[in-house]
C-alpha cells in the first residue's frame, strides 16, 4: 500500500506535466485552453504522460478511481472542463491522432523511466537518446538543476513531438 505522500507527489507531477505541456504549446502556437482542450492529439498526448506517471513504474499502485481522479485534476487545474472531456475523450478515443498523441506522450514518460528497450527505439526515441546529453546541457546551464540524461532526453522527445504536430495543425 502506498503513503498519502507518494499520491500527493504524483498527483502534483501529473497537473505540472500537464501545465508544461500547455504552456509550451501556448508559446509555440498560441494555444490558449479551449484549443488546447478540443485538439485530439493533445489531450491524447496528455493522458497518455499522466497515465504514464501514474503507472507502476513509478513504484506506486494506484487504484483506477485515483488514477481517474488525478487526470481530471490535472485537467481542471488546467483549464480543461472536466464535464466535458469525458465525453471528448469517448468520442475522440478511436481518431488515429488521439491515438498517436496518447502513444507519443506514453513514450515520452518510458524514455524518462528507462522502460524501452534499445531495440525497441524508434528513429525519434534514438534521436532523442542522442541528443540528451546536449539538452542535459543546455538544462543545467539555464536553471542550475542537475537533470539525468533520460530526463534529458524525454524532453527532447517531448519538444520533437509537439513541435511536430503543432507545425502540421497550421
Amino acid at each position: 500500500m502506498f503513503g498519502f505522500g507518494k499520491k500527493a507527489a504524483i498527483r502534483q507531477r501529473a497537473i505540472q506535466e500537464v501545465r508544461v505541456l500547455r504552456h509550451f504549446c501556448e508559446g509555440q502556437r498560441q494555444v490558449d485552453a479551449a484549443a488546447f482542450w478540443s485538439d485530439p492529439y493533445l489531450v491524447g498526448f496528455a493522458h497518455g504522460v499522466v497515465g504514464a506517471i501514474t503507472s507502476p513504474l513509478t513504484g506506486t499502485r494506484l487504484s483506477e478511481t485515483a488514477k481517474a481522479r488525478i487526470w481530471l485534476e490535472a485537467v481542471q487545474v488546467n483549464g480543461g472542463d472536466i464535464a466535458a472531456i469525458g465525453g471528448f475523450m469517448a468520442r475522440h478515443a478511436e481518431d488515429e491522432a488521439f491515438q498517436r498523441g496518447m502513444a507519443q506522450g506514453i513514450d515520452v514518460r518510458l524514455l524518462e523511466f528507462g522502460a524501452i528497450p534499445s531495440q525497441g527505439y524508434t528513429e525519434d526515441i534514438r534521436w532523442a537518446v542522442e541528443r540528451g546529453p546536449i539538452v542535459q546541457e543546455e538544462i543545467v546551464a539555464l536553471d542550475q538543476r542537475p537533470i539525468d540524461e533520460k530526463a534529458a532526453a524525454s524532453i527532447a522527445l517531448m519538444t520533437r513531438y509537439l513541435q511536430r504536430h503543432l507545425h502540421d495543425a497550421i
